[in-house]
């Protein structure tokens, strides 16, 4: 479930208070107390936002997460790891698409050849 974007306008419709709180915190809280009841439900959380992301994690605790936004929007990847791990230093599927498809337009990137040879 959509929870907080990576984009920089998810906070126009994500970050409007509802009971005082951002949405976003809202649908995380509503997705652990109500909506997850099969306990096969992750949360869409960008990595763009890390104060966000881990705002999010304490409440899901070891729901799943889908982390957009790594590379070409920005998104740090240690500051996501740490914000957005699970008790066991899990819990995230971190997306980096563009970084990925354009990775032969950046020549100082491993290849995966190369980073086996180095470890």
């Amino acid at each position: 479930m959509l929870v907080k974007t990576s984009n920089p306008g998810s906070g126009e419709f994500q970050d409007l208070e509802i009971e005082g709180k951002p949405l976003f915190l809202k649908i995380a809280k509503n997705i652990v107390k109500d909506w997850n009841v099969n306990e096969n439900v992750g949360m869409v959380v960008g990595a763009t936002y890390p104060k966000e992301l881990a705002m999010v994690r304490k409440i899901a605790r070891d729901i799943p997460f889908l982390v957009p936004g790594i590379g070409a929007q920005g998104g740090n990847l240690e500051e996501t790891v740490k914000a957005g791990a699970d008790k066991n230093k899990k819990g995230m599927i971190i997306n980096s698409s563009r970084d990925i498809i354009f990775a032969s337009d950046k020549p100082n990137l491993l290849t995966w050849q190369e980073i086996k040879q180095s470890s």
